[in-house]
């Protein structure tokens, strides 16, 4: 699956490009999940990692302050640019 692992640098993105909230919850395995809400719209683009029913805890907004962005970040958001700018 190659969403596995990719969901809080996904979320950065999304959120550079649409804005909303990042949202941060744990799965019941204690996962830490990231995903996007946009108008009260949830966009998760990495759920496919977990079973279908999984239920998330602790959910919080997190802070794009209380980051480093690392490198992973910065691949993903130069491919996601070089494939906006080929439309």
């Amino acid at each position: 699956m190659p969403e596995v692992g990719k969901c809080f640098v996904s979320a950065l993105v999304i959120n550079d490009y649409f804005g909303g909230k990042i949202i941060k919850a744990k799965s019941s395995s204690a996962i830490s999940h990231y995903w996007n809400r946009i108008d009260d719209i949830d966009i998760d683009l990495t759920k496919g990692q977990f079973p279908e029913n999984e239920i998330f805890a602790d959910m919080q907004t997190y802070s794009r302050k209380q980051t480093d962005h690392n490198e992973c970040y910065f691949i993903l958001k130069e491919n996601v640019e070089e494939v906006l700018n080929r439309v």
